[in-house]
């Protein structure tokens, strides 16, 4: 309870109150100190006897009280004994924004936060409370502006919210960034979520919001200079990555594969996360939760990534940011999928609906198509390879994090929550499906433009082909790796994974509107799509393997580790290839099957090279003593896995014979005496050998489109 003397002084405020609002209302003006103030303190008791404080810190935009002020300010707050009138609190406020000009409701809004923070041990309270404080405030808010105006207000005030706490005032009470920033991000969508607008209002400020809290943090990022616990501030251009660089915490021994420590976006990752959480929370059990799963996934993970580029595209200093936003935006598909998993398992009935697998998919294809689509409709100049393998790796990893229970890392029994294969598979299917699908649709032939530059924001087949192959990458990297750090039946995640990558990447529907070039004409676009995504999966777990388990394929002619994870990669990328062309009605399973081989082959001799240290350019080189147990395997597990996917599918088995041969090759018109791509034309020496392998100077690449 406040003292006596505070009482009397309450209803001296409450008299004053009523006498600011009379003398607005009569004069109007700028934003009055004393009025905001007031409407606080009036809405709550505190048992602490402090003087209220009055030292200003505002964000870098709040220009209207005092521009001098500090601009980084932050919190932090301890729990009391206190309560807080947040129906008070809301309609103190209203009373305030009906009569203040709209150009100076969110100077308001930024002044009464700061006025939070500063008092905020002084009126005791908790971090929650100060929450519901916030979220009063912005409710008034909404309930005093048009959506119009809404839309303006949301889109700056996120940033302005993380000025006023980040990192200054965490600093001074000694909590973290990370814990904040998930606590306001919940506080900004809560507040429409809790408004009484109509539903496509709340989206569209949900949008709004999500893409500004994106580009807000990142902003705040680079234009401080003060770190504070789990925010690092700075962001400058890695225009060589072969060096390290303290500011950007971009450092590593191996001078080819330097990376970001993961505390440089750690804010970031937890921005995702509370913004995940609290758009979920929306949804109604009762409805149907698939639908809605798919509506809010697809705001989330379309307007992160939107943010987060459009904030890397306003920088024109001529430097090299690629390299950290494919890091930002890695990390943001992790905390997206990671948080997106975990609601799906927040009812009871959701695990029999399958919704952790969805969940991860739906998110999975959200983020990889729109990170594809912004980069080429704003002709960003970043590599799409790297993009895609960024974005499936972060979708991967984080729905991976998420099917392990809290107490995962002590190893107990029965550790899983949920099938963690299916969640590797519809990951790796959305990842895969999202960021093809979106570079088939900007396709454009190469007659079309014959003889001048490709236009921009148009792709040809080579970057479709290059995309697929980034995509199943990635996914298959995290997938394995996580198989390695949470053990499981390592086999079925990476067979699992590279299923879904494999057909993500045959079954996106646009792939159907690409016609033969007319300089390759015997090649099919969903042929080629399922060689580079074999090519991209069994170099990314392969590399895996041999990195994190020490597999020795060079030394060991029959290394078991390695075997095992090219037969699980091979399996899975041959079947949900044919399963994905033979439903699709237009690829022949057979060109499927091969194709399939013979990225399955380079693959895994890229991924061991990588492996074992070499350099990405010379990796496909390197000499193992395995290479004959290699082949064999791969040969035996593509055939094995043809035929199943055929009798899946109900149709009939697919074997490799010299009559389907010759009718193929009819077909297309392929003559044997410049191909041989399944060796029906063998040598009488029927023994596989290290020739059978490609090398630098025959690569994969230029085999036979069969």
């Amino acid at each position: 309870m406040l003292p006596s003397t505070l009482f009397k002084q309450a209803n001296k405020l409450k008299t004053a109150f009523c006498f600011l609002i009379f003398t607005f209302n009569s004069f109007g003006s700028s934003i009055n100190e004393t009025l905001i103030e007031t409407a606080i303190i009036l809405n709550f008791h505190s048992s602490n006897e402090e003087n209220y404080q009055n030292s200003r810190r505002l964000s870098q935009s709040y220009s209207e009280i005092n521009p001098a002020m500090s601009t980084d300010i932050n919190n932090s707050m301890s729990s009391f004994d206190q309560t807080i009138n947040s129906v008070g609190v809301e309609t103190a406020f209203k009373n305030i924004f009906e009569n203040y000009p709209n150009e100076k409701k969110l100077d308001a809004v930024d002044y009464a936060t700061d006025y939070l923070v500063q008092n905020k041990d002084t009126f005791g309270l908790s971090n929650e409370n100060f929450g519901s404080a916030l979220q009063s405030i912005l409710k008034s808010l909404i309930g005093t502006s048009n959506i119009g105006e809404l839309q303006g207000y949301y889109a700056e005030l996120p940033l302005r919210i993380f000025q006023n706490l980040i990192p200054n005032a965490v600093n001074q009470w000694g909590h973290t960034s990370t814990e904040w920033i998930e606590l306001l991000s919940k506080t900004i969508i809560d507040s429409i979520s809790n408004s009484g607008l109509a539903a496509n209002e709340k989206n569209s400020l949900y949008e709004i919001s999500i893409k500004s809290s994106f580009s807000g943090i990142l902003n705040l990022l680079k234009s401080s200079d003060t770190n504070a616990n789990g925010f690092y501030s700075g962001i400058k251009p890695i225009d060589d990555s072969t060096l390290s660089d303290a500011t950007m915490l971009f450092d590593g021994a191996h001078k080819e594969f330097k990376k970001f420590n993961p505390q440089k976006t750690y804010i970031i990752n937890h921005l995702a996360r509370g913004l995940t959480e609290a758009i979920f929370k929306n949804i109604d059990p009762n409805k149907d939760v698939k639908s809605e799963f798919d509506a809010y996934a697809k705001i989330l993970g379309e307007n992160a990534i939107e943010g987060t580029l459009e904030f890397f595209n306003s920088i024109n200093d001529g430097g090299d940011y690629s390299l950290f936003a494919f890091e930002v935006s890695r990390v943001v598909a992790n905390g997206l999928s990671h948080e997106a998993v975990l609601v799906s398992t927040a009812q009871p009935n959701y695990k029999t609906l399958s919704l952790p697998s969805h969940a991860a998919e739906v998110m999975a294809r959200s983020v990889s198509s729109k990170s594809i689509e912004y980069l080429l409709e704003k002709n960003i100049n970043y590599d799409l390879t790297k993009m895609a393998q960024a974005v499936s790796f972060g979708s991967a990893q984080g729905s991976q994090l998420a099917s392990v229970s809290e107490k995962a890392l002590d190893y107990p029994d029965n550790w899983e929550i949920f099938s963690r294969k299916e969640i590797a598979k519809k990951s790796s299917e959305g990842s895969s499906n999202g960021s093809v699908d979106t570079a088939a649709k900007l396709y454009i032939s190469p007659d079309k433009y014959e003889g001048n530059p490709k236009p921009d924001g148009r792709t040809n087949w080579n970057e479709i082909l290059e995309i697929a192959k980034g995509s199943s990458m990635g996914s298959l990297t995290a997938n394995t790796a996580m198989s390695i750090y949470f053990p499981t039946e390592r086999q079925s995640i990476i067979n699992y994974s590279a299923q879904g990558s494999a057909y993500g990447s045959v079954s996106a529907d646009n792939l159907n509107i690409i016609l033969p070039e007319p300089k390759n004409p015997t090649s099919e676009i969903k042929v080629d799509i399922a060689r580079a995504t074999a090519n991209g999966a069994s170099t990314g777990a392969t590399f895996e393997v041999v990195a994190l388990l020490g597999a020795k394929p060079d030394l060991d002619s029959s290394d078991t580790d390695s075997l095992k994870t090219i037969e699980a990669a091979t399996y899975g990328t041959t079947f949900g290839a044919i399963q994905a062309g033979t439903e699709s009605l237009n690829s022949d399973a057979l060109l499927l099957k091969q194709a399939s081989k013979q990225g399955a082959t380079s693959g895994s001799l890229n991924g061991i090279g990588l492996g074992l240290g070499k350099a990405l350019n010379d990796a496909v080189n390197v000499d193992l003593n395995s290479k004959t147990a290699i082949l064999q395997t791969i040969s035996t597990t593509n055939s094995v896995a043809s035929t199943n996917a055929s009798r899946s599918i109900a149709t009939k088995s697919i074997k490799t014979s010299a009559s389907d041969m010759l009718l193929l090759m009819r077909k297309f018109n392929i003559s044997p005496k410049f191909t041989n791509p399944t060796r029906i034309y063998q040598n009488t020496n029927t023994d596989i050998n290290n020739a059978d392998l490609p090398s630098a100077q025959t690569p994969i690449e230029y085999a036979s489109p069969i």
